[in-house]
């Protein structure tokens, strides 16, 4: 069972079967995440559409 942690909550997040570019969420924290890589596995968090980073 492949298991990454969330980068925001560091809830365990079970990739088993995902693909890259796939969008999940955290059941904990609710933050939207991106596979951006599966080796190693590496999760980013999305940003809304609406929200501007620096």
């Amino acid at each position: 069972m492949e298991v990454t942690e969330c980068p925001m909550c560091g809830n365990d997040i079970h990739v088993e079967g995902r693909k890259e570019r796939e969008i999940l969420e955290c059941a904990d924290c609710g933050v939207k995440l991106e596979i951006v890589s599966q080796a190693p596995i590496v999760l980013e968090i999305l940003q809304d559409a609406g929200e501007e980073w620096d």
